[in-house]
């Protein structure tokens, strides 16, 4: 065991290359958009508010492209097959974008995730210690192309290759990956399969191999008084009842808070429920969560900044930012320019005399209005825009003003995310100088390629209490066995089916697949690996399982999850 060292994929990879990380790849890629955009280039990216908007799932593609092994010049040969339509306008458009994108990365020598992930194979057949190793690959969910290859060099240098996956005859497993390992070991000789059988027991054993089974239904069933079904009112009558079981379990049972786990179809809906009845009942908790970088007031307050340029001081604009907390109390200021400067540049008038106002606090707000965009050009390289980001950071004192807030806030998850902001800012506000340094470019494209930077990065929230009660997504978090489970908002919700809204969807993939472009995975797939997760989630208590719905908002009874 101590001569064993656990890693991924990412880390296994030590280089020396310049590596750019996702935040950095979409902010390359809304950068490479808005170009193409003002050159009239792009067929269906044709403003900058659907670049803003598309510049994420676009990187995201061309990953998944990268990763099925698709080229530029593929696209643009399946291109060439396809009937005049939106879809092959949208190929046009991808195939032209991801060449730019590998362009830019070889003009620069930077690695992306996807390419650098392409060294991985010639790194393990190169790797001595690989050669005498025994080599595992644990719960895997799916292989691409590019992970293919990996594990062919582990085969062929590794002493003896491994691989461990959830999967089994039951309706809920997908079995892709352990059939996708199995093939590709299949090619270098025989291959010995065992089934390690399940180490779940009694009711959560039945609960296994039952879900998605309607041939369970037809037997007697088994008695039990571990799994409750509850009907409730609304949401908060649901949340109460979690709250009540888990103040009687910890009674009856002598339990910790740590012992149960509340799982929930979406977390932000269930949050204030969650927390005020948690509250009210004394209950701690932690929320198994990542939030976006750009819905952080920090983030807010500097792209509202940009935004006042690039709208040439609009009344919305101005408001919108003198709004934001950070700007500084603005109420007095704000009621003036409604009666005084309700149009574009009004803010940038001398202030009339007036007794209606205090004018002290109006000249205050214009001070703050100007000290917040006296350094943003309307046009300008990025590496300037990037120093008037740093600068408005300082001039508004942002890192105390925010410590002082964070006091202020009861919400311990909340209060981790806050003050996390400043590391994760820093370095994408680095990488967005790195890759726009010396480029001429109008505000509004920075603003694309900032805001676009903030809204790849996310933050996770910290535990800052051992001892709570988890309360986590159900397909996305994973939890280990716990005493108590509760999952809360069983409708027709649960599984979360994904909607085939993708920049290429599951029937254009299949269409470019007739012309000779696999590209995988597919919205159905990773619908199918959801509802695993489900499954898997739900089959991870040991002493009691709390099953709840609540009823419609006009009291009527929803469609129930098939679970």
């Amino acid at each position: 065991t101590f001569l064993s060292s656990v890693t991924t994929f990412a880390r296994y990879l030590s280089a020396d290359e310049r590596i750019i990380s996702k935040q950095g790849s979409v902010m390359a890629i809304s950068g490479i958009m808005a170009r193409l955009h003002a050159e009239k280039r792009l067929k269906c990216f044709t403003s900058l508010s659907a670049i803003e908007n598309s510049a994420k799932s676009a990187y995201e593609t061309i990953a998944q492209l990268a990763s099925s092994e698709v080229t530029p010049e593929t696209l643009e040969e399946s291109s060439l097959s396809l009937e005049p339509s939106v879809l092959k306008d949208k190929i046009d458009d991808l195939a032209l974008i991801y060449r730019e994108y590998s362009l830019f990365l070889s003009e620069n020598g930077y690695l992306d995730e996807s390419k650098y992930l392409a060294l991985l194979p010639e790194r393990i057949r190169n790797n001595p210690e690989i050669k005498n190793a025994n080599v595992f690959f644990l719960c895997y969910t799916s292989f691409t192309v590019q992970a293919m290859k990996a594990v062919r060099s582990a085969i062929e240098n590794a002493r003896n290759v491994i691989g461990i996956f959830c999967s089994g005859k039951e309706e809920l497993y997908t079995n892709k990956a352990r059939d996708i390992f199995r093939r590709v070991c299949a090619e270098y000789g025989d291959v010995k399969t065992l089934d390690l059988g399940s180490q779940i027991g009694g009711e959560a054993e039945i609960l296994r191999k039952g879900l998605y089974d309607p041939d369970c239904l037809k037997g007697t069933g088994t008695p039990t008084d571990k799994i409750s079904l509850y009907e409730a009112s609304d949401l908060w009558d649901e949340i109460e009842y979690v709250a009540i079981q888990i103040k009687k379990n910890l009674q009856e049972k002598g339990l910790r808070y740590r012992d149960f786990a509340l799982l929930v179809p979406n977390t932000n809906e269930y949050s204030l429920p969650v927390k005020r009845a948690f509250d009210e009942y004394g209950i701690p908790c932690f929320f198994d969560e990542k939030k976006s970088l750009r819905k952080h007031p920090v983030s807010a307050f500097l792209l509202g900044a940009l935004e006042v340029v690039r709208e040439r001081f609009s009344p919305a604009s101005v408001q919108a930012l003198a709004q934001n907390v950070l700007f500084g109390e603005s109420d007095e200021y704000r009621n003036y320019l409604l009666k005084y400067a309700n149009y574009r540049g009004g803010a940038l008038k001398e202030i009339k005399e007036t007794d209606a106002f205090d004018l002290e606090k109006v000249k205050s707000g214009k001070i703050r209005l100007e000290k917040a965009t006296k350094n943003i050009k309307r046009k300008g390289q990025g590496r300037e825009f990037c120093v008037a980001i740093k600068n408005l950071i300082k001039d508004f004192d942002i890192e105390n003003q925010l410590n002082s807030l964070t006091e202020q806030v009861e919400d311990v998850s909340m209060r981790g995310y806050l003050s996390q902001i400043f590391g994760a800012l820093q370095r994408v506000l680095d990488e967005a100088e790195l890759l726009t340094a010396d480029r001429e470019m109008s505000v509004a494209e920075f603003e694309v390629v900032l805001s676009e930077g903030l809204d790849a990065t996310e933050l996770s929230l910290i535990p800052l209490k051992t001892d709570a009660v988890f309360v986590g997504d159900i397909s996305s978090s994973r939890i280990e066995k716990v005493n108590v489970l509760f999952v809360a908002g069983l409708t027709d919700a649960v599984p979360y089916n994904a909607e085939d809204t993708a920049l290429v969807s599951d029937k254009e993939i299949a269409r470019l697949a007739e012309v000779k472009t696999l590209i995988e995975p597919t919205v159905a797939e990773v619908n199918l690996r959801t509802r695993e997760s489900v499954c898997l989630n739900l089959c991870t208590f040991t002493d009691r399982l709390y099953l709840s719905y609540p009823l419609g908002a006009d009291g009527t009874k929803p469609t129930t999850s098939e679970v």
